[in-house]
């Protein structure tokens, strides 16, 4: 039986295969876009609060550096498989480079429930797999960020262990720096490994909501394109322009269907109410949308009123 992230890792790839076929790429060009640059698997040892040593799968997946060094997101999840990262990383890798950034893409992963961790076992996990991925990223490498699970105080504990790292090698640092032509002093540049950081150490206000807000951008943006008037007029135009007898009921439908988004006729569930789904529900509310449904993995909550919204999302 196909696991979901084999589906995932499976629709992915299609995504490519399909558009190669289309541009007429070579089968050699195809594979290269499909298959990781390269792929790290590896399992290591955390001390439990009992004393105890539990080991722990991660994967760090480079997928591809055309474009720039790699970047993508560390996620940690109970039900995480190297199919899933493998996924996440193309997608990152097409991402980037349909929105013109100067990026690759990579995913990070950790098979863990961090809900059944205590505060200090979840440090000694992110400190760990820091230590893991330190020889394979860097500014110009590899730029991790947050992602399911993770979030900047995880970042800032990965950003001390990879200085760490770095300062272990201090020679090796100051050769690459000059290389470089690094203006700024050596920690400086190193913490832009990772993104999603704290503030305090070089993160971007902003950033935690980023993710909820760009989905908004988004919906509005493809709201403005399905409600395109003149989209609208043209189809109609077709149907006044057609024989068929049943056209009238047709021109019915289009017409209902092309409303103005601005009428307040939608609502939105939110599958998700972590750091994406709360900022996402939060902001689309604040734009003027009826967000009638959230829920998490504990559970939802249907019937919801502005009031009632506003109320849950202060107490997240």
């Amino acid at each position: 039986m196909i696991t979901q992230g084999q589906m995932m890792l499976e629709t992915a790839q299609n995504i490519i295969k399909r558009t190669a076929k289309l541009l007429g790429l070579s089968e050699d060009i195809s594979k290269r876009l499909i298959e990781p640059e390269q792929y790290h698997e590896f399992n290591f040892p955390v001390l439990m609060d009992s004393e105890k040593v539990r080991l722990f799968k991660g994967w760090r997946i480079q997928h591809n550096s055309a474009l720039g060094p790699y970047k993508g997101g560390i996620r940690f999840h109970p039900e995480t498989v190297r199919e899933e990262v493998q996924a996440l990383a193309t997608l990152m890798t097409i991402k980037c480079a349909v929105a013109g950034l100067p990026y690759g893409g990579s995913k990070g992963g950790v098979v863990v429930d961090p809900k059944t961790l205590s505060k200090t076992e979840l440090e000694r996990l992110s400190r760990a797999y820091a230590k893991q991925i330190a020889p394979i990223i860097g500014p110009y490498v590899d730029v991790p960020a947050p992602d399911v699970n993770t979030n900047p105080l995880i970042m800032s504990y990965m950003i001390e262990e990879y200085l760490k790292k770095v300062k272990s090698q201090k020679s090796k640092v100051k050769s690459e720096s000059k290389k470089l032509k690094v203006d700024k002093n050596e920690e400086s540049y190193y913490l832009s490994t990772f993104t999603g950081k704290p503030v305090g150490k070089g993160g971007t206000l902003g950033r935690t909501e980023a993710t909820g807000r760009g989905g908004v951008i988004i919906l509005k943006a493809l709201l403005e394109k399905i409600f395109n008037q003149d989209d609208s007029t043209k189809i109609l135009s077709r149907l006044n322009s057609s024989p068929d007898k049943t056209v009238g009921v047709v021109k019915q439908k289009v017409s209902k269907n092309f409303v103005s988004p601005s009428s307040n006729n939608l609502t939105i569930a939110v599958q998700g109410f972590g750091n994406v789904g709360y900022y996402f529900a939060k902001i689309a509310q604040e734009e003027g949308f009826k967000v009638v449904a959230v829920s998490d993995s504990k559970g939802g909550i249907i019937k919801l009123n502005n009031q009632f919204l506003i109320n849950l999302i202060s107490k997240k």
